[in-house]
């Protein structure tokens, strides 16, 4: 059975991608690794920025971000896309 494509406007487009990135509503704390995640990563060359990239998505603290990587170890830092440091779950 065939399906017929649905037709999407940019600001649709637009829309959708704003929400899967978390850009529209933060998203709860405890889903931080979650985000993480489905975002692919948080470059981390700098910690500072990847801290701040994650709190921009999640409700949460950069210290909620430390204690996920060094406590809790829900993240990881390692080497990802392009050879850079990034922050993933």
């Amino acid at each position: 059975m065939a399906t017929t494509p649905t037709e999407l406007s940019w600001a649709q487009v637009h829309a959708f991608r704003l929400q899967r990135h978390h850009l529209t509503r933060r998203a709860p704390k405890k889903d931080l690794a979650k985000v993480v995640g489905e975002i692919g990563g948080a470059q981390a060359q700098l910690m500072s920025a990847a801290e701040r990239q994650i709190a921009t998505w999640v409700d949460c603290k950069v210290a909620d971000v430390r204690e996920a990587l060094w406590q809790e170890r829900s993240l990881v830092k390692t080497w990802l896309m392009r050879g850079t440091l990034h922050l993933a779950a």
